[in-house]
């Protein structure tokens, strides 16, 4: 009897023992696979400077710099330079940095030759290309976006240094990141020598035919927190619209410009039906922007600003691009949200990158945000009463219609949103960048088929027709249907093509 109570008991602490390794085991697993993929934020310009010579001085095989901006011969002296790239490339470690067209834009100077000596010197691969994406990838390993411009940035004296931040991406994941950044890269180089060479043309156009390379790519961290890469302008224009439908509390987004041309721009995106069907819904909505821009938008709102629950704000020496929604989605790259392009064919188009991290573990970094000086700025609660000269300045006010009160028609906001992604999806096939002819039999294949916009001249008529897979023209009845302009035809193109 006593050997069966000793057994038993044998038996229980095996079985706790066993329990308790497999805990351990599934506790060192979740640990380890937080230290294989790993999320952080820089947000002071030493903290930039810093993680940028780390990448260097730890990489093994390469190192992918994004930049825009001005390049001084000063760079040549900061330590990234003159050390820590010499001892990287005697590592047999591949550099390659892409610069913005500095030579083709009047705000920027051509890089200097002392510079383009350097790099030619230690063999770094350096080129132009369209971008205005801040990355660093290093070993596909470690991938940094956000509005910290690397190079550029490095020499600037303290009194003009900017608020910028980054997100970092650390870990196995990183590699697949890592491809889908130099996918993009190669699409705009291909789409820039396009204009000259049908082979180059030919890849951007397959690159921007397969949907899968327009789609942000999402990393499941753990069970609670996501990091998505928003690689391309259709993409963040979708994550913008998805961020406003999703909102339950709180709105920030911060764009340091304003562009003067809205309606080619963020007028596109933030139009006035949608921030009220978001404000009717109680969520605080906050733009802040540089004071020199601050009435572009501010006209552009005007009655708007009736809702207490809508500001504008101004802060000096903003650069960062953050987007915070409620307290769980924090958001960091270089699309100016009131500024940048909303299409490929808009003259000031370029390359864009964003990382968008969301779950519980965002809300550190938004906490954290919040205790900052513009933090703080963008966090003070809209619903505050306003004083009494607050209410004199807003006497202009008393003749627009006071602020409706009403209960959100949930099924009525759903078709809302739903109505405006097709808008957008409109707007995005209208400037669709491959519309624009090679030549004159060159035609295009969306949504598995071949479209063509054909001047009527041929046929001794006015406008413009669409042919349909090289045979059928777009007709009224029996008729081929005519459009008095090239937009028209495009858009009668989407309805068609949709049905």
């Amino acid at each position: 009897m006593l050997r069966i109570k000793i057994y038993n008991f044998s038996l229980s602490f095996l079985s706790l023992f066993l329990s308790l390794l497999i805990y351990s085991d599934a506790l060192a697993g979740e640990e380890e696979a937080e230290e294989r993929n790993r999320v952080y934020r820089l947000s002071t310009h030493e903290e930039h400077v810093g993680a940028l010579e780390s990448a260097f001085k730890s990489a093994g095989k390469s190192v992918l710099v994004t930049n825009y901006g001005n390049l001084y011969t000063s760079v040549l002296k900061t330590p990234l330079f003159t050390t820590i790239i010499p001892e990287a490339r005697h590592r047999n470690v591949q550099v390659y940095f892409r610069f913005n067209y500095s030579d083709k834009e009047s705000r920027y100077s051509p890089i200097p030759s002392e510079v383009e000596k350097y790099f030619h010197n230690y063999g770094i691969n350096a080129a132009w290309t369209q971008t205005h994406a801040k990355i660093v990838a290093v070993d596909s390993k470690l991938v940094m976006v956000g509005s910290f411009n690397w190079l550029s940035d490095l020499t600037v004296p303290v009194h003009y240094r900017s608020f910028n931040s980054t997100l970092v991406f650390e870990g196995d994941e990183a590699c697949r990141m890592t491809d889908d950044i130099w996918k993009v890269l190669k699409y705009y180089r291909n789409k820039e020598f396009g204009e000259y060479n049908r082979t180059n043309h030919r890849k951007a156009y397959l690159f921007k035919r397969n949907p899968d390379n327009q789609l942000s790519r999402q990393y499941v961290l753990d069970d609670e927190s996501t990091l998505t890469y928003v690689p391309v302008i259709e993409e963040h224009r979708r994550k913008l619209l998805d961020i406003f439908e999703r909102a339950k509390k709180r709105i920030v987004i911060f764009s340091p410009f304003v562009s003067w041309d809205g309606v080619n721009t963020y007028q596109r995106d933030f139009v006035r039906n949608l921030l009220t069907t978001v404000l009717e819904r109680n969520v605080s909505v906050c733009f802040v922007c540089l004071p020199d821009h601050e009435k572009r938008y501010r006209d552009y709102l005007g009655d708007l600003f009736n809702y207490s629950n809508l500001k504008l704000k101004t802060f000096p020496h903003l650069h960062a691009k953050t987007i915070i929604m409620d307290d769980k989605l924090i958001g960091e790259g270089s699309f100016n949200w009131l500024c940048a392009a909303r299409d490929e064919i808009y003259h000031t188009h370029k390359h864009e990158a964003t990382l968008i991290f969301e779950g519980s573990k965002a809300k550190d970094f938004i906490q954290s945000f919040y205790q900052t000086d513009l933090g703080r700025l963008a966090s003070e609660d809209v619903y505050v009463e306003h004083s009494s000269s607050d209410n004199k300045k807003r006497k202009y006010d008393e003749k627009l219609p006071p602020r409706k009160k009403l209960k959100p028609n949930f099924s009525d906001e759903e078709r809302f949103f739903s109505d405006r992604r097709m808008e957008i999806e409109k707007d995005m096939w209208v400037h669709y960048p491959f519309w624009t002819k090679y030549s004159d039999d060159y035609i295009y294949l969306v949504y598995g088929k071949y479209f063509e916009i054909m001047s009527g001249e041929r046929f001794n008529r006015e406008g413009y027709c669409v042919r349909i897979n090289k045979q059928e023209y777009l007709r009224d009845d029996q008729n081929i249907k005519y459009f008095n302009d090239i937009q028209k035809a495009k858009e009668a193109t989407y309805t068609n093509s949709t049905k």
